[in-house]
């Protein structure tokens, strides 16, 4: 670097002056919680480093935590509890909905962060959901990564994060996130009116609901996110197959 200096700047006063005037890298700060004074950069500030005083007597996983929520800007959580800088730990991102694997120096220090921070653009996005031909796109918000999408269904428009979304497709409003068996009974009445009642009681979309198809009285097990999408009575169904293909071969035979 010397060498460099000295062609950049052929006078050493005024190096020496530059210097002299440039605003010290390490400063000196006031703690108002414990009342002592510590040094540090202005940029560790920023990055969650506090005083060095109040840090000491703070548990390293405390630390960790706050390091983490500081440099992620509240968007990130610690899952394991804190080993190394340099041992890889599960990071949550709360935007997404992703665990990440990365050491806490890379994260802390080098600012890397969820993927899904650098790829994620509205035209990636609309090209995502068209593969949904029952909803309608109709925008995205980069910073919260929500999206606000059309049911062409029920004509609902309901908002969502886009990678709960892929994760569990679905109007938001017919199917809310927090869903009970009142509602879910509502719902089934609304599509079905008395055909059908439910009997068990609603756990997740993805458990096995019982519901009796009042019609011909038998009993069955379906998703409740399934019989939502038009999946009904086993046995009916069969039978107004078999029917079908017993009129269809009688015309056929009729036809020759």
């Amino acid at each position: 670097m010397l060498p460099l200096l000295m062609y950049l700047f052929p006078d050493v006063q005024k190096i020496i002056h530059r210097f002299e005037n440039a605003p010290p890298i390490i400063q000196k700060y006031h703690c108002a919680e414990c009342g002592k004074s510590f040094y540090a950069t202005p940029t560790s500030l920023t990055e969650g480093w506090g005083c060095t005083y109040c840090d000491a007597n703070k548990p390293i996983e405390e630390r960790y935590k706050k390091l983490i929520d500081f440099a992620g800007k509240g968007q990130y959580e610690p899952l394991e509890p804190f080993r190394s800088l340099n041992l890889k730990l599960k990071i949550y991102h709360k935007i997404c909905g992703e665990t990440i694997q990365i050491k806490p120096r890379k994260f802390i220090f080098d600012h890397v962060r969820c993927i899904c921070e650098n790829r994620l653009n509205e035209r990636d996005v609309r090209k995502r959901l068209e593969e949904f031909r029952n909803y309608e796109f109709i925008s995205y918000d980069r910073g919260s990564l929500i999206i606000t999408m059309r049911s062409k269904g029920c004509g609902h428009v309901f908002s969502c994060k886009f990678y709960n979304f892929l994760k569990c497709p679905g109007c938001r409003i017919c199917r809310p996130r927090n869903m009970t068996t009142e509602l879910y009974t509502e719902r089934v009445h609304n599509l079905t009116g008395d055909e059908y009642t439910v009997l068990g009681e609603f756990v997740v979309q993805r458990t096995k609901i019982a519901i009796k198809h009042n019609k011909c009285g038998k009993i069955q097990e379906y998703k409740p996110s399934a019989f939502l999408d038009s999946q009904r009575c086993n046995a009916c169904n069969s039978l107004i197959v078999k029917k079908s293909k017993r009129f269809l071969g009688k015309r056929v035979c009729f036809t020759l």
